[in-house]
Protein backbone atom coordinates (compact mmCIF):
# COMPACT_ATOMS: atom_id res chain seq x y z
CA UNK A 1 0.00 0.00 0.00
CA UNK A 2 1.34 3.38 -1.15
CA UNK A 3 1.19 6.08 1.86
CA UNK A 4 1.57 8.79 0.03
CA UNK A 5 0.42 9.51 -3.52
CA UNK A 6 0.98 12.48 -6.15
CA UNK A 7 -0.14 13.09 -9.44
CA UNK A 8 0.45 15.68 -11.77
CA UNK A 9 0.99 18.38 -8.73
CA UNK A 10 2.13 21.82 -10.42
CA UNK A 11 2.59 24.91 -8.55
CA UNK A 12 3.02 28.61 -9.72
CA UNK A 13 4.07 31.67 -7.93
CA UNK A 14 2.82 35.16 -10.02
CA UNK A 15 3.97 33.44 -13.53
CA UNK A 16 7.37 31.64 -12.13
CA UNK A 17 6.05 27.66 -12.08
CA UNK A 18 7.78 25.78 -9.28
CA UNK A 19 6.55 22.51 -9.19
CA UNK A 20 6.00 20.65 -12.96
CA UNK A 21 3.75 17.87 -13.34
CA UNK A 22 4.89 15.79 -9.92
CA UNK A 23 4.16 11.99 -9.83
CA UNK A 24 5.38 10.77 -6.63
CA UNK A 25 4.50 7.25 -4.56
CA UNK A 26 6.10 7.55 -0.78
CA UNK A 27 5.54 3.48 0.11
CA UNK A 28 4.10 2.65 3.62
CA UNK A 29 6.39 2.74 6.72
CA UNK A 30 10.05 3.40 4.53
CA UNK A 31 12.23 6.86 5.21
CA UNK A 32 12.32 8.50 1.92
CA UNK A 33 14.46 11.73 1.12
CA UNK A 34 14.16 14.21 -0.71
CA UNK A 35 17.49 15.96 -2.65
CA UNK A 36 18.00 18.54 -4.94
CA UNK A 37 19.81 21.83 -5.46
CA UNK A 38 18.72 25.02 -4.27
CA UNK A 39 15.55 26.58 -5.57
CA UNK A 40 14.90 22.90 -7.20
CA UNK A 41 11.26 22.57 -4.84
CA UNK A 42 11.84 20.53 -2.28
CA UNK A 43 10.66 22.46 0.61
CA UNK A 44 7.61 23.69 -1.65
CA UNK A 45 6.55 19.95 -2.23
CA UNK A 46 6.94 19.16 1.61
CA UNK A 47 4.79 22.42 2.91
CA UNK A 48 2.02 21.02 -0.41
CA UNK A 49 2.31 17.61 1.77
CA UNK A 50 1.59 19.30 5.09
CA UNK A 51 -1.15 20.74 4.00
CA UNK A 52 0.36 24.11 4.09
CA UNK A 53 0.46 24.96 0.36
CA UNK A 54 -2.19 24.66 -1.80
CA UNK A 55 -1.03 23.00 -5.49
CA UNK A 56 -2.65 24.71 -7.87
CA UNK A 57 -3.25 21.45 -10.46
CA UNK A 58 -3.11 17.91 -9.43
CA UNK A 59 -3.66 15.52 -6.42
CA UNK A 60 -2.06 14.43 -3.26
CA UNK A 61 -3.54 11.44 -1.18
CA UNK A 62 -2.44 10.03 1.97
CA UNK A 63 -3.75 6.47 2.80
CA UNK A 64 -5.90 6.72 -0.24
CA UNK A 65 -7.69 10.01 1.15
CA UNK A 66 -7.32 13.50 -1.00
CA UNK A 67 -5.38 16.05 1.22
CA UNK A 68 -7.54 18.72 -0.94
CA UNK A 69 -9.50 18.87 -3.81
CA UNK A 70 -9.94 21.31 -6.44
CA UNK A 71 -7.24 23.86 -4.99
CA UNK A 72 -9.31 23.84 -1.17
CA UNK A 73 -7.89 21.85 2.11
Amino acid sequence: MQAINIRGLNKFYARKQVLFDIALDFPHAQMVALIGPSGSGKSTLLRHINGLNVADSGEIQINGEPLFQQGRL
